[in-house]
């Protein structure tokens, strides 16, 4: 799927969004918001990530601030929050980064799980990946999921990633989980 078939997603879920939620790309202003909702995500689902709350925890200001620097020449990178309108609450998130040219690596979807089953986890796909495709500087956009987790598993594929290979990880829980590399090419 290329990043302009992801236009009707975006058509689609903007009416989701338009009453109940905004999505919004995060500045260095927004780092309190964004390291609770990370820090969330990593004590509610570890398994998903590479990381781990302990490591995150002992981050400085100035580290948190630093994930959210803008998008610029020397380091390409860019975090979406989710904001849940009827109480101005960050209820999700994601993000990507150029890993070497050409190559965009998205990390950290994650919606809480008072807000699942509303395609939101879709919908922020969607926009980064529309992001991504907007700058004109990539070719494809890769991403890192483990295999037990099916819902995750299923949402890459409906977007149009392929797998193209699998390897075993070591997690932010500690465990090791058949992790699948996916792949999705840009046009």
């Amino acid at each position: 799927m290329s990043s302009s078939l992801v236009a009707p997603i975006l058509e689609q879920m903007e009416n989701n969004l338009s009453d109940n939620f905004k999505i919004i790309i995060a500045e260095a202003k927004d780092w309190e918001s964004y390291k609770n909702i990370r820090l969330e995500s990593l004590q509610n689902e570890p398994q998903a990530y590479s990381s781990n709350l302990a490591k995150e925890l002992a981050y400085s200001s100035e580290k948190w601030i630093s994930r959210l620097q803008p998008y610029s020449i020397d380091f390409k990178s860019m975090n979406l929050l989710l904001i849940d309108l009827s109480n101005n609450k960050i209820v999700g998130t994601v993000g990507f980064y150029s890993m070497e040219e050409g190559i965009a690596e998205i990390v950290g979807l994650y919606v809480n799980k008072s807000f699942r089953d509303k395609h939101l986890g879709y919908t922020l796909m969607g926009f980064i990946i529309d992001q991504i495709g907007l700058t004109n500087d990539y070719k494809e956009i890769r991403l890192s999921v483990n295999e037990k987790q099916f819902t995750a598993l299923s949402l890459y594929k409906k977007l149009g990633f392929n797998i193209t290979d699998k390897s075993d990880t070591t997690l932010g829980d500690g465990n090791v989980y058949p992790t699948c590399s996916m792949l999705l090419e840009i046009v």
